[in-house]
């Protein structure tokens, strides 16, 4: 079963509103592997996207299950 580490990330921005987008990244491994390293995962996404932070909780399933679920105002995962 393929899984994906799904996370929102924002780009603040002074001068305006943030702008906000759904991160999928593909997981090899199983799904207690994701919920645990998936913390460090997203860090070294942060580190690879300056200025762009995770919001919310981060949550590990299907892709079409993550494609589904919608985001929640403020930028969190629902």
């Amino acid at each position: 079963m393929w899984l994906v580490l799904t996370f929102v990330a924002c780009l603040a921005t002074a001068d305006g509103p943030q702008q906000c987008r759904r991160v999928h990244i593909p997981w090899e491994g199983g799904l207690l592997s994701c919920m645990v390293q998936g913390q460090a995962a997203i860090a070294r996404w942060e580190r690879q996207h300056p200025g762009f932070v995770r919001t919310g909780p981060f949550s590990c399933g299907s892709e079409r299950e993550s494609r589904l679920r919608p985001v929640v105002a403020g930028g969190a995962t629902g």
